[in-house]
């Protein structure tokens, strides 16, 4: 059985976005901004059964970095002219939506893998601010990283 510490709150689109710079092979590194993008996803690579805790919130990720303030993104998406905060609400909501889970559902990384691979059929249900080939690009390369991740990479 594993302690509590074994369980990190998740956006499931930051996951998504691990998943898919695992699959373009990106390095990880620290970011300005101060999030834990590198650290988490360098934890959930070396742990794939770490337990995830399906949030629509400031999550592990989020946590450390200068736009939370008070659990609330203040990032500002100029191009999008709307706060990250809502875009990635609205985001999240979809893909609790699309993959039939509800907020706070706990599932190991690998489980929700499975799930991704499974239940996540037309990207531009998801990705509805790209054309419909960029979010299936996305789609793609998120299922090379879950590869990846997975450690079934050819």
């Amino acid at each position: 059985m594993g302690t509590m510490s074994d369980v990190i709150d998740m956006r499931p689109h930051h996951f998504i976005d691990i998943l898919r710079g695992l699959g373009a092979g990106e390095t990880f590194e620290p970011s300005s901004y101060g999030h834990a993008v590198h650290s988490v996803a360098q934890a959930l690579v070396e742990r794939p059964e770490t337990v995830l805790r399906l949030v629509n919130r400031v999550d592990a990720i989020c946590a450390p970095c200068i736009h939370n303030v008070d659990g609330t993104c203040d990032d500002y998406l100029q191009d999008r002219n709307m706060s990250k905060h809502d875009f990635n609400t609205a985001l999240d909501a979809r893909l609790f939506g699309v993959l039939e889970l509800a907020e706070g559902t706990e599932v190991p990384g690998e489980e929700f893998c499975g799930i991704l691979r499974a239940s996540l059929g037309d990207p531009s249900k998801i990705w509805t601010h790209v054309s419909p080939e960029e979010a299936e690009s996305r789609r793609q390369m998120m299922l090379k990283g879950i590869d990846t991740f997975l450690g079934q990479a050819s």
